[in-house]
Formats: structure tokens, sequence, C-alpha cells
């Protein structure tokens, strides 16, 4: 080997040669429980698995309407949809299929908005949502 080509002292040397990496392989053996515990570990629990129903949706949908309306504007920011939403009388915030609010924080209005935009009801764009279907 050439001085060029000589690894520095103390430099981990590793076998670019394919031979030589397939036979570190075929000694090793895969440990399947440590493999499913480092995945289970590794894996993000699922933030929100709660599904908004179709009343919490329309409402909603109704909501950014009415704020399109009032600000005279297609994107309207989501804190607005927010306050527009507890200034409404406490009656008016009550689903009348499960008897509870249609939605209790700004956590849990976003993540609907975020299902409306999945049933391609509205577009998120970063803070703001804008209608593009209904019914």
């Amino acid at each position: 080997m050439d001085d060029d080509h000589a690894p520095t002292p103390g430099a981990t040397v590793r076998n670019t040669r394919r031979s030589g990496a397939n036979a570190n392989l075929k000694k090793m053996k895969i440990d399947e429980e440590q493999q499913v515990k480092d995945l289970f570990e590794a894996a993000k629990p699922v933030e929100d698995s709660f599904t908004f129903d179709l009343a919490t949706k329309k409402y909603l949908f109704k909501i950014i309407g009415d704020c399109n309306t009032e600000q005279e504007k297609s994107k309207v920011p989501i804190d607005s949809v927010w306050k527009k939403y507890f200034q409404l009388p406490d009656a008016e915030q009550v689903n009348p299929n499960t008897s509870k609010p249609y939605v209790q924080n700004k956590n849990q209005l976003r993540r609907a908005i975020e299902q409306m935009e999945a049933d391609d009801l509205v577009v998120i764009d970063q803070n703001d949502v804008v209608l593009i279907g209904g019914d």
C-alpha cells in the first residue's frame, strides 16, 4: 500500500470489498424480539385518533363561511374561527348529537379543520383556512 492510501493512525479501517463485508453479515444473527422492541420504542404514539362527526364539520364549515363574509376574504385565520366560535352563546357551542361542545380547545379546532381538509371541504394554508367545497 502506498502512503497516499494508508489509514490515519487511530482511524477505523472499514472493509469496502463486497466479499469481506458479506462475510461479516452472514455470521450476524438477527434478534427478532429486539427488533420488535426497538420498533415499538421508536414509534411515536398516535396524537389523535378521534374523528369529528359530520355535525361538527358542518357547524365549523358554517362558522368559517361566516368569518369569510365578515372579513370579506376567502382566506381566514384559524384564530378568527376560534374567536368566532367562543363568542357564540354556550347553547350554540353544543353538538346536539353528543350534548357536548363541538370543540373544547384550539387544538381540537385545528384537528377538526385538518379532518375537513382530508374531506376536501377546506384547505389549510399555514394558519389560515380556505373553504373549497360543501353540500
